[in-house]
């Protein structure tokens, strides 16, 4: 990117020119690939620099060696884009208002890498799938009247499989009501309790979460299930 970036400089035309570095350095691959046995395009330095040798090298290079090169790249770029978003962190949740934990970031970094997006498209998506998954809060109480809070680590492997698995947020609705709307119903009928705090251990294990907490609030003796919420406070974010 730095070579191409000082090659757009010295063409001294702004866009223009960036277009024209990055086709001039990547033609020869364009025409030579789509007829070899090549699916990933690793693109370092000496690709730019030197793209004639570079092609021979990789048309003659085990398809094993371009993917682990292609896996160490996509890795590199994850890690820098990881680096930028929490360096920048308090700006952007103030603009995005989303709390960017370190999963969040890891997400909207894992996002970036894998489509042609930029960091202010991903986290725009990030921020309207975090809203969808507090409507899923919003829904279970309209649907069940039971109250359920999703912790931050249970909302960050939502926002995961909305995020980067596409599973849609109706879709994940009707799984949470599957897994928790009968369990959660038998608490209150048995204990009066409403209001049920979900970590992302519940979200993986449901039986067990309702089984613990029917264990707790039933015998006393037992240890009681931790209940107090971590999520974050709405209005940290304004």
């Amino acid at each position: 990117m730095r070579a191409l970036a000082t090659r757009d400089q010295e063409e001294k035309t702004g866009a223009r020119g960036l277009v024209s570095a990055v086709e001039n350095a990547l033609i020869l691959f364009e025409k030579a690939l789509p007829s070899a046995n090549v699916h990933q395009l690793p693109v370092d330095e000496a690709v730019v620099t030197a793209p004639g040798t570079s092609l021979e090298k990789i048309l003659a290079a085990d398809e094993a060696v371009l993917a682990d090169r292609f896996a160490e790249l996509k890795e590199n770029e994850q890690q820098t884009i990881e680096h930028y978003l929490e360096q920048h962190r308090d700006r952007l949740a103030g603009r995005y208002r989303l709390m960017l934990t370190p999963e969040r970031i890891r997400i909207a970094a894992a996002y970036y890498c894998r489509n042609i997006v930029d960091t202010d498209t991903v986290l725009k998506k990030i921020s309207h799938y975090y809203d969808e998954v507090k409507n899923l809060e919003v829904s279970f109480y309209k649907d069940y009247s039971l109250n359920i809070v999703l912790e931050n680590d249970a909302i960050d492997h939502i926002l995961d499989r909305f995020v980067n698995e596409g599973i849609e947020p109706e879709t994940y609705y009707r799984q949470l009501s599957s897994d928790f709307e009968h369990g959660l119903r038998l608490i209150y009928e048995k204990t009066g309790n409403e209001r049920f705090f979900i970590t992302a251990q519940a979200l993986a294990a449901p039986e067990v979460f309702v089984a613990d907490i029917l264990k707790s609030r039933m015998n006393p003796t037992s240890p009681a299930v931790d209940q107090t919420s971590d999520t974050e406070d709405p209005a940290s974010l304004s």
